[in-house]
């Protein structure tokens, strides 16, 4: 969507198809690379708090799902992105359709829980892109549906050790770059899972998980910020990503009641909320910390 901004008022309504003028100037919020080429030569522009020109992110668990949305939409807007996964051809595939795009993306293979791989993952970065200026902490094991009696201390302590004790090793050294530096951002993924109980699916460690990351966020946030660093987190809604389109597609009838509790009406697409991400990791966000960014399509407002 596109404004025309001035200084000292409100923006006016977007322009629709209405022509683009060479003067004055339009807010480019999430270009695609050919869009924003054709944007540039027309005058327009991006507000510079969104640019991340210049920028090293780093993304875990950037191969699938909402991970490899957020790499693409940082990449487009002009970061240049170290991707992790443990599945090197999801990374790879990742890498040539961001190449294409103009983009710069590289990867590495690491599991999040193993230590050694993370401080070498940092080691790459550094010498690949640069120190990291922002982390989205991203990988995490998804919800164990089955009732609480029934899980397994096994399934308990993967789901946490992955969406917590994940989440803090990497905080813990891409963010010491960050602390040496005195400058960064962390945006870690929670959920609205970890802040209410969602009907229709049994609850349980990924739950515990999520509420321990909007725990985890506010104390690096109060930690950190003397530092330069702040920590923020994106607690989506339900994604149609590919895992929970499977789920959707064999639980009709949850899908259906699940989006009549979404105001909005629909589930989005990854690419739907990349944009929120950009922001969170662009100088747009830069007074926000410790926050917990709710993205549900008005689910919890119930």
């Amino acid at each position: 969507m596109f404004f025309r901004l001035r200084l000292g008022t409100r923006p006016s309504p977007p322009v629709g198809r209405r022509r683009f003028r060479p003067t004055g100037g339009y807010c480019l919020l999430f270009p695609g690379p050919g869009m924003a080429k054709r944007l540039v030569e027309k005058g327009a522009f991006m507000l510079p708090c969104f640019d991340l020109t210049g920028r090293t992110a780093v993304v875990t668990g950037a191969g699938k799902g909402l991970g490899r949305a957020f790499s693409k939409a940082i990449a487009a807007s002009g970061a240049s992105v170290l991707g992790l996964s443990r599945t090197r051809e999801d990374l790879q595939i990742l890498k040539e359709e961001i190449a294409a795009a103009g983009g710069k993306f590289d990867l590495f293979v690491a599991d999040i829980l193993d230590e050694l791989a993370i401080q070498a993952a940092v080691a790459f970065c550094l010498d690949r892109f640069g120190p990291p200026d922002v982390l989205v902490n991203n990988a995490g094991l998804g919800r164990v549906n089955k009732p609480f009696e029934e899980i397994t201390t096994a399934e308990w302590r993967r789901t946490v050790d992955n969406n917590i004790t994940g989440t803090f090793i990497c905080s813990k050294y891409f963010g010491l770059e960050m602390v040496r530096r005195k400058r960064g951002k962390i945006v870690n993924l929670a959920s609205m899972s970890g802040l209410i109980a969602n009907k229709g699916v049994h609850c349980g460690p990924y739950e515990a998980s999520k509420l321990g990351i909007v725990a985890l966020t506010r104390s690096l946030a109060s930690e950190w910020c003397a530092h330069g660093v702040t920590v923020n987190a994106l607690a989506p809604g339900y994604i149609a990503t590919r895992r929970n389109g499977e789920f959707f597609a064999s639980h009709p009838e949850f899908t259906r009641k699940a989006i009549e509790m979404i105001p909005v009406g629909r589930i989005p697409t990854p690419d739907e909320i990349a944009g929120v991400m950009v922001f969170l990791c662009s100088d747009a966000s830069n007074y926000m910390n410790g926050a917990v960014l709710v993205l549900d399509g008005g689910y919890t407002i119930w």
